[in-house]
């Protein structure tokens, strides 16, 4: 069996739905996009540095193996992340190996802002922090890390309530200081 082959059977199973794009149909636009603020990841490799520091002293060569690998997986985890609104739709990825979450916009109770714990330890940007999105059901999603979370808040309950981007003053194209919106319309 050639690569094709197993690619098309994986397609037709269904097990790639949700990996690398929208899957079967017509993808939804994406109204507003947000990005993580590179402090987010600065503080995990950091930290994650920090444990392995005994190591350092014993074996020097394997210590920078795994900082080699701690900033590799960091940056794999940033471009994996994604954050976007569609017409109907809030979409996370946090990271490469967890799932992407699709959620209707419609069980979307509340949004709440909450400031980044971790940015006491590294400083962080103004507006940068927490979102929690409760939904509906009683769950919580978390999303840390975020650039600027009232952005994002005004986008969905700008785009919740049915109106395009520019009626909430909403930048027309080009990313803002957390991500961007684009014209709905």
């Amino acid at each position: 069996m050639t690569e094709r082959d197993m690619i098309r059977r994986l397609r037709r199973s269904g097990m790639l739905d949700g990996l690398s794009g929208p899957g079967p149909g017509r993808p939804e636009p994406v109204l507003f996009w947000a990005e993580r603020e590179p402090a987010f990841y600065l503080r995990a490799t950091a930290i994650s540095a920090l444990l392995m520091i005994p190591i350092a002293f014993f074996m020097p060569g394997l210590f920078v193996l795994f900082l080699a690998f701690l900033s590799l997986s960091s940056w794999i985890n940033a471009r994996a992340f994604r954050f976007e609104v569609g017409p109907r739709t809030l979409t996370v990825r946090q990271s490469l190996l967890l799932p992407r979450m699709v959620v209707p916009l419609g069980d979307i109770a509340n949004l709440v802002a909450r400031p980044d714990p971790g940015g006491r330890l590294f400083g962080s940007a103004d507006g940068a922090g927490v979102l929690l999105v409760h939904l509906r059901g009683g769950h919580t999603l978390v999303v840390p890390g975020l650039k600027d979370v009232q952005e994002a808040i005004a986008a969905i309950r700008t785009i919740q309530a049915g109106s395009d981007g520019r009626a909430a003053g909403l930048p027309d194209s080009g990313p803002g200081p957390g991500g961007g919106a684009v014209a709905a319309g």
